[in-house]
């Protein structure tokens, strides 16, 4: 664990300029197996989803294939898309507060008053106090983020 030491207040000697990297890197960590599992679960819908429609194989080409989607199934591949997007905007909304929140903990306490844990304190006000908010905002990326992704599709149609 290495901890960076720089002069940022006159009143403060010494402080950690990032806190302590071994605990914000396990905190990236733990959202590194979020996304992991969020994508093996996702994997299985999106199979579902695929394995409701018609699939016909090509013969020159062999591992790929053409899928015709009907209107149900091609709702519900747009539904765990922007689920995809939202979620993959969330779990890096979170991670990006607690860090925020642990920074002001650090930065506005008295050196003789020391916050004991910013990181975990700033976990907990995240999940407790401000989760509605992480949601609303990571919801309103997401959505900026599907529309970019539809345009960019249709751009991919247009050169063809």
């Amino acid at each position: 664990m290495r901890i960076y030491l720089c002069r940022t207040r006159p009143d403060y000697p010494l402080g950690p300029s990032f806190l302590l990297l071994g605990l914000t890197g396990i905190l990236y960590f733990l959202g590194l197996w979020s996304h992991v599992f969020n994508i093996i679960t996702n994997k299985s819908l999106f199979s579902f989803i695929l394995g409701t429609n018609h699939i016909s194989p090509h013969k020159s080409q062999l591992p790929f294939a053409s899928v015709t989607f009907n209107k149900p199934s091609l709702g519900m591949l747009s539904y765990y898309l922007f689920g995809l997007v939202w979620n993959h905007a969330f779990l890096g909304a979170l991670p990006t507060f607690v860090i925020a929140s642990a920074c002001c903990l650090w930065y506005f306490t008295h050196q003789h008053r020391r916050h004991p844990s910013p990181i975990s304190t700033s976990l907990c006000r995240g999940i407790f106090f401000h989760l509605g908010s992480i949601a609303l905002g990571s919801f309103l990326i997401a959505l900026v983020d599907f529309v970019r992704i539809i345009l960019s599709y249709f751009e991919v149609l247009r050169d063809r």
